[in-house]
Protein backbone atom coordinates (compact mmCIF):
# COMPACT_ATOMS: atom_id res chain seq x y z
CA UNK A 1 0.00 0.00 0.00
CA UNK A 2 1.53 3.02 -1.14
CA UNK A 3 1.57 6.12 1.61
CA UNK A 4 -0.51 9.14 0.81
CA UNK A 5 1.00 12.50 0.56
CA UNK A 6 -0.96 15.33 2.16
CA UNK A 7 0.17 18.50 0.14
CA UNK A 8 -0.22 21.61 3.02
CA UNK A 9 0.10 24.89 2.02
CA UNK A 10 0.92 28.13 4.26
CA UNK A 11 -2.34 29.60 4.48
CA UNK A 12 -3.78 25.48 5.49
CA UNK A 13 -1.21 25.40 8.22
CA UNK A 14 -1.91 28.61 9.68
CA UNK A 15 -5.93 27.42 9.94
CA UNK A 16 -4.73 24.33 11.49
CA UNK A 17 -2.26 26.56 14.32
CA UNK A 18 -5.27 28.74 15.11
CA UNK A 19 -7.27 26.06 15.19
CA UNK A 20 -5.73 24.19 18.08
CA UNK A 21 -4.59 27.35 19.60
CA UNK A 22 -8.58 28.21 19.74
CA UNK A 23 -9.04 24.67 20.88
CA UNK A 24 -6.64 25.09 23.76
CA UNK A 25 -7.60 28.17 25.11
CA UNK A 26 -11.42 27.02 25.56
CA UNK A 27 -9.75 23.80 27.36
CA UNK A 28 -7.77 26.17 29.27
CA UNK A 29 -10.73 28.77 30.82
CA UNK A 30 -13.10 25.38 31.34
CA UNK A 31 -10.15 23.91 33.22
CA UNK A 32 -9.96 27.55 34.99
CA UNK A 33 -13.82 27.52 35.30
CA UNK A 34 -14.02 24.24 37.00
CA UNK A 35 -11.19 24.61 39.70
CA UNK A 36 -13.13 27.50 40.26
CA UNK A 37 -16.59 25.92 40.26
CA UNK A 38 -15.20 23.33 42.84
CA UNK A 39 -13.84 25.30 44.45
CA UNK A 40 -17.17 27.41 45.10
CA UNK A 41 -18.66 24.06 45.61
CA UNK A 42 -16.26 22.89 48.18
CA UNK A 43 -16.74 26.16 50.21
CA UNK A 44 -20.49 26.09 50.08
CA UNK A 45 -20.03 22.12 51.18
CA UNK A 46 -17.99 23.62 53.96
CA UNK A 47 -19.93 26.29 54.93
CA UNK A 48 -22.94 23.86 55.38
CA UNK A 49 -20.80 21.18 57.42
CA UNK A 50 -18.91 24.01 59.39
CA UNK A 51 -23.21 25.54 59.93
CA UNK A 52 -24.66 22.41 60.80
CA UNK A 53 -21.39 22.01 63.20
CA UNK A 54 -22.66 25.30 65.11
CA UNK A 55 -26.01 24.74 64.80
CA UNK A 56 -25.09 21.36 66.62
CA UNK A 57 -23.28 23.51 69.10
CA UNK A 58 -25.66 26.00 69.87
CA UNK A 59 -28.12 22.83 70.33
CA UNK A 60 -25.78 21.67 73.02
CA UNK A 61 -25.39 25.29 74.59
CA UNK A 62 -29.51 26.10 74.44
CA UNK A 63 -30.27 22.16 76.05
CA UNK A 64 -27.63 22.77 78.37
CA UNK A 65 -28.65 25.73 79.34
CA UNK A 66 -32.33 24.48 79.09
CA UNK A 67 -31.25 22.02 81.57
CA UNK A 68 -29.84 24.13 83.69
CA UNK A 69 -32.99 26.40 83.60
CA UNK A 70 -34.77 23.20 84.09
CA UNK A 71 -32.90 22.05 87.33
CA UNK A 72 -33.40 25.67 88.97
CA UNK A 73 -37.23 25.96 87.61
CA UNK A 74 -37.52 22.78 88.95
CA UNK A 75 -35.62 23.64 92.39
CA UNK A 76 -37.43 26.67 92.59
CA UNK A 77 -40.57 24.87 92.23
CA UNK A 78 -40.27 22.18 94.45
CA UNK A 79 -39.88 24.60 96.93
CA UNK A 80 -42.37 27.11 95.85
CA UNK A 81 -43.77 28.95 98.76
CA UNK A 82 -40.58 27.59 101.25
CA UNK A 83 -38.65 30.05 103.32
CA UNK A 84 -36.04 29.41 104.98
CA UNK A 85 -34.84 31.08 108.60
CA UNK A 86 -31.49 31.47 110.33
CA UNK A 87 -31.22 30.68 114.03
CA UNK A 88 -28.25 31.12 116.82
CA UNK A 89 -27.41 29.91 119.75
CA UNK A 90 -24.55 31.47 120.97
CA UNK A 91 -21.78 30.71 118.60
CA UNK A 92 -24.15 28.16 116.87
CA UNK A 93 -25.79 28.77 113.70
CA UNK A 94 -28.40 26.19 112.13
CA UNK A 95 -31.69 26.48 109.71
CA UNK A 96 -34.86 25.73 109.69
CA UNK A 97 -36.80 25.38 106.24
CA UNK A 98 -40.49 26.11 106.61
CA UNK A 99 -43.03 23.86 103.97
CA UNK A 100 -46.63 22.98 104.18
CA UNK A 101 -47.50 21.22 107.15
CA UNK A 102 -43.43 20.47 108.30
CA UNK A 103 -40.62 22.54 109.83
CA UNK A 104 -37.45 20.88 108.90
CA UNK A 105 -34.48 21.67 110.62
CA UNK A 106 -30.69 21.48 109.02
CA UNK A 107 -27.91 20.87 111.40
CA UNK A 108 -24.70 20.47 109.70
CA UNK A 109 -25.71 17.19 107.27
CA UNK A 110 -28.04 16.08 109.88
CA UNK A 111 -32.02 16.88 108.86
CA UNK A 112 -34.74 16.62 111.60
CA UNK A 113 -38.59 17.09 110.74
CA UNK A 114 -41.08 18.20 112.87
CA UNK A 115 -44.52 19.57 113.01
CA UNK A 116 -46.20 22.86 112.81
CA UNK A 117 -47.14 22.95 116.27
CA UNK A 118 -43.75 22.00 117.46
CA UNK A 119 -41.94 24.30 115.21
CA UNK A 120 -44.17 27.12 116.37
CA UNK A 121 -43.29 26.25 119.91
CA UNK A 122 -39.67 25.95 119.29
CA UNK A 123 -39.19 29.41 117.74
CA UNK A 124 -40.97 30.79 120.56
CA UNK A 125 -39.18 28.82 123.14
CA UNK A 126 -35.81 30.40 121.83
CA UNK A 127 -37.00 33.83 121.32
CA UNK A 128 -38.16 33.80 125.32
CA UNK A 129 -35.32 32.88 126.30
CA UNK A 130 -33.33 36.06 124.86
CA UNK A 131 -30.16 33.84 124.39
CA UNK A 132 -31.28 32.94 120.48
CA UNK A 133 -31.76 35.17 117.68
CA UNK A 134 -34.51 34.61 114.75
CA UNK A 135 -33.60 35.51 111.24
CA UNK A 136 -36.64 37.25 109.09
CA UNK A 137 -38.09 34.24 106.43
CA UNK A 138 -36.34 34.61 103.65
CA UNK A 139 -36.84 32.80 99.98
CA UNK A 140 -34.83 28.95 100.19
CA UNK A 141 -31.40 29.94 99.00
CA UNK A 142 -28.22 28.14 97.25
CA UNK A 143 -26.74 26.70 101.04
CA UNK A 144 -29.74 25.34 102.19
CA UNK A 145 -30.59 23.74 98.92
CA UNK A 146 -27.45 22.13 98.53
CA UNK A 147 -28.06 20.91 102.56
CA UNK A 148 -31.25 19.56 101.83
CA UNK A 149 -29.26 17.47 98.63
CA UNK A 150 -26.82 16.41 100.91
CA UNK A 151 -29.50 15.59 103.29
CA UNK A 152 -30.56 13.20 100.87
CA UNK A 153 -33.60 15.11 99.64
CA UNK A 154 -34.09 14.81 95.48
CA UNK A 155 -35.28 18.56 95.31
CA UNK A 156 -34.58 18.64 91.24
CA UNK A 157 -37.59 16.11 90.90
CA UNK A 158 -40.19 18.31 91.84
CA UNK A 159 -42.60 19.53 94.06
CA UNK A 160 -44.73 16.15 94.32
CA UNK A 161 -41.56 13.79 95.17
CA UNK A 162 -39.83 16.25 97.42
CA UNK A 163 -43.16 17.06 99.87
CA UNK A 164 -43.32 12.49 99.56
CA UNK A 165 -39.87 12.54 100.77
CA UNK A 166 -40.27 15.04 103.45
CA UNK A 167 -43.86 13.47 104.60
CA UNK A 168 -42.03 10.48 105.11
CA UNK A 169 -39.59 11.99 107.28
CA UNK A 170 -39.63 10.35 110.81
CA UNK A 171 -40.50 12.93 113.64
CA UNK A 172 -37.13 14.50 115.32
CA UNK A 173 -39.38 16.23 117.88
CA UNK A 174 -37.56 14.37 120.91
CA UNK A 175 -33.71 14.25 119.28
CA UNK A 176 -33.79 18.05 117.90
CA UNK A 177 -35.24 19.82 121.38
CA UNK A 178 -32.38 17.77 123.41
CA UNK A 179 -30.25 18.81 121.02
CA UNK A 180 -31.37 22.34 121.12
CA UNK A 181 -31.56 22.25 125.01
CA UNK A 182 -27.95 20.89 124.78
CA UNK A 183 -26.15 24.46 123.09
CA UNK A 184 -27.70 26.50 126.28
CA UNK A 185 -24.73 24.10 128.19
CA UNK A 186 -22.24 27.21 126.64
CA UNK A 187 -23.88 29.86 128.85
CA UNK A 188 -22.78 27.74 132.37
CA UNK A 189 -24.64 25.83 135.29
CA UNK A 190 -27.11 28.18 135.60
CA UNK A 191 -28.00 28.91 132.31
CA UNK A 192 -28.26 25.66 131.86
CA UNK A 193 -30.78 24.58 134.95
CA UNK A 194 -33.32 27.76 134.20
CA UNK A 195 -33.22 26.14 130.53
CA UNK A 196 -34.37 22.86 131.77
CA UNK A 197 -36.80 24.15 133.97
CA UNK A 198 -38.47 25.97 131.28
CA UNK A 199 -38.43 23.03 128.55
CA UNK A 200 -40.47 20.70 131.12
CA UNK A 201 -43.51 23.16 130.72
CA UNK A 202 -44.10 23.33 127.24
CA UNK A 203 -46.88 20.93 126.16
CA UNK A 204 -45.78 20.33 122.96
CA UNK A 205 -42.60 18.52 124.04
CA UNK A 206 -42.58 18.60 128.31
CA UNK A 207 -43.68 15.17 128.77
CA UNK A 208 -41.79 13.27 126.14
CA UNK A 209 -38.32 14.62 127.43
CA UNK A 210 -39.54 13.94 131.24
CA UNK A 211 -36.59 11.21 131.96
CA UNK A 212 -34.02 13.43 129.78
CA UNK A 213 -34.68 16.54 131.61
CA UNK A 214 -34.50 14.95 135.12
CA UNK A 215 -31.80 12.82 134.48
CA UNK A 216 -29.98 16.33 133.01
CA UNK A 217 -31.02 18.23 136.11
CA UNK A 218 -29.18 15.83 138.36
CA UNK A 219 -26.03 16.15 137.07
CA UNK A 220 -26.42 19.86 138.39
CA UNK A 221 -28.80 19.53 141.28
CA UNK A 222 -26.22 19.95 144.22
CA UNK A 223 -25.32 23.15 142.36
CA UNK A 224 -28.16 24.25 141.98
CA UNK A 225 -29.63 23.32 145.55
CA UNK A 226 -32.97 22.09 144.51
CA UNK A 227 -34.26 18.50 143.17
CA UNK A 228 -35.76 18.02 139.86
CA UNK A 229 -39.77 16.88 141.18
CA UNK A 230 -39.56 19.79 143.17
CA UNK A 231 -38.16 22.49 140.88
CA UNK A 232 -40.93 21.04 138.33
CA UNK A 233 -43.28 21.03 140.74
CA UNK A 234 -43.15 24.71 141.52
CA UNK A 235 -42.61 25.47 137.97
CA UNK A 236 -46.46 23.50 136.78
CA UNK A 237 -47.48 26.11 139.47
CA UNK A 238 -46.68 29.22 138.22
CA UNK A 239 -46.41 28.48 135.20
CA UNK A 240 -50.78 28.36 136.06
CA UNK A 241 -50.74 31.63 137.91
CA UNK A 242 -48.63 33.15 134.56
CA UNK A 243 -51.35 31.76 132.66
CA UNK A 244 -54.06 33.14 134.62
CA UNK A 245 -52.61 36.93 133.78
CA UNK A 246 -50.93 36.48 130.60
CA UNK A 247 -52.77 38.95 129.06
CA UNK A 248 -51.95 42.00 131.50
CA UNK A 249 -47.87 39.95 131.11
CA UNK A 250 -48.39 40.20 127.47
CA UNK A 251 -48.78 44.24 127.75
CA UNK A 252 -45.61 44.31 130.12
CA UNK A 253 -43.74 42.76 127.53
CA UNK A 254 -44.96 45.08 125.03
CA UNK A 255 -44.05 48.16 127.47
CA UNK A 256 -40.66 47.11 127.49
CA UNK A 257 -41.43 44.04 130.25
CA UNK A 258 -40.37 45.99 133.34
CA UNK A 259 -42.70 44.44 135.52
CA UNK A 260 -41.30 41.30 134.17
CA UNK A 261 -37.82 42.38 135.05
CA UNK A 262 -38.92 43.32 138.70
CA UNK A 263 -40.00 39.66 138.62
CA UNK A 264 -36.41 38.71 138.35
CA UNK A 265 -34.89 41.12 140.59
CA UNK A 266 -37.77 40.23 143.17
CA UNK A 267 -37.35 36.54 142.31
CA UNK A 268 -33.65 36.73 143.15
CA UNK A 269 -34.09 38.90 146.36
CA UNK A 270 -36.39 37.03 147.84
CA UNK A 271 -34.46 33.56 147.32
CA UNK A 272 -31.44 35.59 148.42
CA UNK A 273 -33.75 36.33 151.73
CA UNK A 274 -34.25 32.76 152.73
CA UNK A 275 -30.94 31.10 151.47
CA UNK A 276 -27.57 32.53 152.09
CA UNK A 277 -25.69 29.92 149.45
CA UNK A 278 -24.92 30.44 146.31
CA UNK A 279 -26.76 26.74 145.25
CA UNK A 280 -29.88 29.01 146.64
CA UNK A 281 -29.27 32.31 144.51
CA UNK A 282 -28.93 30.10 141.61
CA UNK A 283 -32.19 28.81 142.15
CA UNK A 284 -33.50 32.23 142.50
CA UNK A 285 -32.33 33.12 139.11
CA UNK A 286 -34.22 30.27 137.79
CA UNK A 287 -37.15 31.53 139.35
CA UNK A 288 -37.22 35.12 138.43
CA UNK A 289 -35.65 33.95 134.58
CA UNK A 290 -38.98 31.26 134.62
CA UNK A 291 -41.22 34.34 135.30
CA UNK A 292 -39.53 36.73 132.42
CA UNK A 293 -39.48 33.72 129.73
CA UNK A 294 -42.79 32.72 130.20
CA UNK A 295 -44.54 36.13 129.97
CA UNK A 296 -42.59 36.78 126.52
CA UNK A 297 -43.85 32.68 125.48
CA UNK A 298 -47.18 34.10 126.10
CA UNK A 299 -47.13 37.23 124.61
CA UNK A 300 -46.95 35.42 121.32
CA UNK A 301 -50.14 36.48 119.34
CA UNK A 302 -49.38 34.82 115.76
CA UNK A 303 -50.65 31.49 115.36
CA UNK A 304 -49.05 31.19 112.08
CA UNK A 305 -45.00 30.40 111.76
CA UNK A 306 -44.61 33.08 109.85
CA UNK A 307 -46.36 35.81 112.44
CA UNK A 308 -44.29 34.42 115.05
CA UNK A 309 -41.05 35.02 113.65
CA UNK A 310 -41.71 38.56 112.88
CA UNK A 311 -43.02 38.67 116.45
CA UNK A 312 -39.56 36.87 117.27
CA UNK A 313 -37.45 39.78 116.11
CA UNK A 314 -38.43 41.63 118.92
CA UNK A 315 -36.72 39.69 121.36
CA UNK A 316 -33.19 39.45 119.53
CA UNK A 317 -30.32 40.67 121.82
CA UNK A 318 -32.99 40.94 124.67
CA UNK A 319 -30.88 38.36 127.33
CA UNK A 320 -32.65 37.11 130.16
CA UNK A 321 -30.51 34.32 130.97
Amino acid sequence: MKNKVVRLTESDLVRIIEKVISEQGTVGTNFQQGVQSGAQAGQQARQVVNKAASDVAQGVKNTGAAVARGVKTAATATLQGAKQVAITIGKVTFYAVITAGVVVFLIGKGIYKVSAAVGNAIIKFLSATGKATVSAATTVGKGVLGGLQTAGIAIGKGAQYVAQQLGQLKDSTVTFVKWMINQFKQFGTAAWAKILVAASQVKEWGSALAGFLKQSWNTIASKVGVAWDQAANWASGKLNQIKQGAQNAASAVKSGVKNAASAVKSGVQNVANTAANAAGNVWGGVKGFFTEMFERYLAFEGTDIFEIISEAAAYNGKSIL
